[in-house]
Order: structure tokens, then sequence, then C-alpha cells
């Protein structure tokens, strides 16, 4: 083998190990066949609206999700804009609950954690969650 493919083929590799590196844990084991899976459609809502004043009002820049298996442990947890008032994760089937709280730009908490409720992910099937955050959730924790 010549060193200039020896050495194309090892930047190959080292491209998609940091491709995959960059993925979220959830989506890789989503993708791989053989692994069941289905999709947490987590929405939120400010003092019961989608309005994105609402976030600028409390210095919420992005919603941090956390979500852990039966065991308690982080299966998987993602930033998504405020504004978005939604995200969606693919998890492998299981059993699920976590937590929701806004974050501002430097990623310091601005609300409260809002729990989401135990969950149930089956195969290939969309599971629509819908959490609200009250005025006094939107206090951050001193």
């Amino acid at each position: 083998m010549r060193t200039s493919t020896f050495v194309g083929l090892l930047g190959s590799m080292a491209s998609m190990a940091a491709f995959i590196g960059c993925s979220g844990e959830e989506d890789i084991a989503a993708r791989m066949p053989g692994v069941k899976s289905g999709t947490l459609e987590q929405s939120w809502t400010i003092e019961g609206v989608k309005d994105p004043m609402k976030c600028q009002q409390y210095g919420a820049d992005r919603m941090r999700l956390v979500v852990f298996d039966a065991k308690g442990k982080v299966h998987a947890s993602r930033l998504a804009k405020c504004t978005a008032f939604q995200e969606t994760l693919e998890l492998q089937t299981g059993t699920y609950s976590g937590n929701a709280t806004f974050v501002d730009t430097a990623e310091y908490p601005v609300s409260r954690s809002v729990s989401i409720p135990q969950f149930v992910i089956l195969d290939d099937r969309r599971l629509p969650i819908s959490l609200d955050f009250t005025a006094r959730d939107m206090v951050a924790p001193q």
C-alpha cells in the first residue's frame, strides 16, 4: 500500500470518528441495525404560550433536556433553542424520565428544572410530551 493511500485512509477514518463523536449517543444507537428505537417529541411553553418574547423576558437562550434511563443514569442530553419550543430525540426502546431547564447563553440556569414524567419509548413510534413553565418556574434557583 502506498504511503499517500494509507495516509488518506487514516484521514478518512479520523473524520468518520470525529463525526460519530459529535453525534448524540442516542442518535447513533437509533441508526444501528437491530437496535429498536422511537422518537421523543418534547415541546414546551412559558406561561402557557409559545412566544419568543417570553424567552427574551427571562433570558432563556436554550432549553437543556436531560433524559434518564430506568436506572437513573443519563441516557441523552440535548440543548435546543428556547424559541424553537420543541425538540426531538431518537431513543432506544425503554422506560425513561427526564428534566428540562432553561439556560442563558453561558449555559447557566435561568429556571427551575421541571421534571419530565416517566415515559415509554416504543419501536418506530413517536411520543409527544409537552411541558409548561409557569412564571414561578422561571425563577432560577439561588
